[in-house]
């Protein structure tokens, strides 16, 4: 039986198939194993409000977020804690990625004695939304948030329509000390996160969240370490992987190489 020979066309055009074959498998393999970890050690801004007599103060250079819901929304304290997804050069991280893990972490710092622990509900402020008719947007300023410009204003009981629940976490009552971490994680924060990303914001993009004791406590209020406390602070990570269409590509261009090569055979 005779050898079949390939002429030096065929033989230039293999080798450029198989170079095709081997750039597409091995892009598929790195991408695969593409799972970036990005983390924030602290806060862009974070500050809270107070719905008191004297709702246009601010509390920026304050060590602690005060957080409290009452009866009375005179009394009532929400803390704003912010990231800039694009900080540190973190932009070009996010080219052609997609978020799949997030978690957001609260530090303690002290909470009023008859306090007995409860629910804490983490809303975040929908990309969209960039103020008006007197309220602050995403690029709210650390000494110059009140509860009278806020994106969730201190007279306002009812959750506004740009502000979504993205997490919660439960802070006990006793057996907490300073520093001790509280974190949210989940589906609606990675979702919330991503829409940010998707949002079209340029450098910086901008994440606000909100802390807000759940409605059904009536209690003292309670503290988190703010970034101005040296002792701790809040604190983000994000995990993130090539978007499903780059894995389309890197499929398609290696599924044509496999035709081809069954075509020649």
């Amino acid at each position: 039986m005779t050898a079949k020979v390939s002429t030096p066309l065929q033989l230039v055009r293999e080798f450029k198939l198989a170079s095709c074959l081997l750039v597409a498998a091995a892009a598929f393999a790195a991408s695969a194993s593409a799972q970036t970890v990005i983390n924030y050690a602290a806060p862009d801004a974070d500050t809270y409000t107070a719905a008191t007599s004297s709702s246009d103060q601010n509390y920026g250079t304050s060590s602690s977020l005060k957080i409290r819901y009452y009866t009375s929304g005179r009394y009532r304290n929400r803390s704003y804690v912010r990231f800039d997804l694009f900080s540190g050069g973190n932009e070009g991280s996010f080219t052609g990625q997609t978020i799949t893990d997030a978690s957001v972490t609260f530090r303690y710092a002290s909470d009023d004695s008859e306090y007995p622990g409860t629910t804490v509900n983490v809303y975040g402020v929908n990309p969209d939304f960039q103020g008006g008719d007197g309220l602050l947007g995403q690029d709210w300023g650390e000494e110059a948030l009140t509860a009278d410009n806020a994106p969730w204003p201190g007279s306002t009981g009812a959750l506004p329509d740009y502000i979504t629940l993205v997490g919660s976490f439960f802070l006990p009552g006793s057996g907490v000390s300073q520093g001790d971490p509280f974190s949210i994680t989940g589906e609606p924060l990675v979702s919330f996160l991503n829409d940010s990303l998707e949002s079209g914001q340029a450098d910086p993009n901008l994440v606000t969240f909100i802390l807000f004791q759940d409605s059904s406590y009536t209690g003292g209020a309670l503290k988190m370490l703010s970034k101005e406390s040296g002792l701790g602070n809040s604190s983000m990570s994000v995990t993130v992987i090539p978007e499903p269409g780059t894995y389309g590509l890197i499929f398609a261009a290696f599924s044509i190489g496999l035709v081809l090569v069954r075509r020649r055979k």
